[in-house]
């Protein structure tokens, strides 16, 4: 459902004596430019032990031009916050829980009593990753091969694959505020594991693929009426929105083959066509494999396409080793995303 957050609150300003109580990891100054005039702000961090721990990120800051209110940002991984590793998906059952267990925290590690630190659900939301698993078995690399071949308009495509080979491990679409990546999740997981108690968490990731998608700041505000409050954005229905529009997009591009191209470009071959006709569908194939149906669709007059997506079809069809459709990746209805329409109780 949701996996990285990253939030902030104001709180009043922390004395100096209980500062230098806090075990603090990094301080610096930052220098903040606008329109009026510049002004610095201090921070202090308590960092993460490592990459791959569930620990969060936290950062204090102090700005110069109000001394008497302090800011709190917080970074953190909500499944290895809460299960200790990011495989597992968040319930939506859990995420009060977590509200609970973060606000607990953050007041543990500056040393301050809970009732200084405002509820995580009136925080406000500076980055939200909202994600889903598809246990898709042996076919990881199948359904990452098609979509390291799919492009789309307004994103720039990225393939990353694994070390000394073809193999795929992530394809990221950036846009100018927006992120959508999917990825072999065991791939993942192995080269952030370092130790041996990561095994059972290898296990759980085997086949899995993750798409998951970094919100754009326009979309944090669409979804919480202009607030980006907590309370707002880390709700079921926002994630299912967000994941559903994403992955039908993805679904409008063509069909995804279990197969590879050159095994596509072997069977048209076998099928015995004129040397010109084979050509022919051969560039037809390999247009759809990079481009999509709805743009090849403009590129070919209405006929010559219906003839030739029903050749390619019919041999595909008749092939004796013949690979079937992989389905496309759907939020089924599922425990993850089976809530009542009914108000979630806040913590106080």
């Amino acid at each position: 459902m949701f996996d990285t957050l990253a939030l902030r609150c104001s709180i009043p300003a922390i004395s100096k004596t209980h500062l230098d109580t806090i075990a603090w990891g990094r301080t610096g100054t930052n220098i903040n430019h606008n329109n009026i005039a510049d002004h610095t702000s201090t921070f202090k961090t308590l960092r993460r032990k490592n990459n791959s721990s569930g620990i969060p990120y936290i950062l204090y800051s102090l700005s110069d031009k109000d001394a008497s209110t302090a800011f709190i940002k917080v970074e953190v991984s909500i499944p290895k916050f809460l299960y200790n590793n990011n495989v597992d998906e968040l319930k939506d059952a859990d995420i009060d829980l977590f509200c609970k267990k973060l606000r607990r925290y953050v007041a543990k590690h500056l040393n301050l009593p809970i009732k200084s630190i405002p509820p995580i659900q009136t925080w406000t939301v500076l980055k939200l990753h909202a994600c889903k698993n598809f246990d898709v078995g042996e076919h990881v690399q199948e359904y990452l091969q098609h979509y390291s071949n799919l492009s789309r308009s307004k994103y720039k495509r990225q393939s990353y694959y694994k070390k000394g080979s073809n193999a795929v491990e992530t394809v990221v679409w950036s846009a100018k505020t927006r992120k959508e990546k999917i990825y072999d999740k065991y791939s993942e997981v192995k080269q952030r594991s370092r130790d041996m108690h990561q095994l059972n968490t290898l296990k759980k990731a085997v086949g899995i693929l993750r798409y998951e998608v970094e919100l754009s700041a326009k979309e944090l505000y669409r979804q919480s009426n202009g607030k980006r409050l907590v309370r707002d954005l880390l709700n079921p229905q926002v994630a299912h929105h967000i994941l559903n529009k994403g992955l039908l997009d993805l679904q409008r591009q063509h069909v995804i083959l279990a197969s590879d191209s050159k095994k596509i470009h072997q069977k048209i071959r076998a099928a015995g066509l004129p040397k010109r006709q084979e050509s022919s569908l051969i560039a037809f194939a390999y247009e759809l494999e990079e481009y999509g149906e709805a743009e090849t669709r403009m590129n070919e007059p209405k006929s010559s396409f219906k003839r030739k997506n029903a050749l390619l079809k019919k041999i595909l069809k008749q092939s004796k080793n013949d690979d079937k459709p992989l389905p496309h990746l759907t939020l089924e209805h599922d425990s993850i995303f089976d809530f009542d329409e009914q108000e979630i109780l806040w913590e106080d």
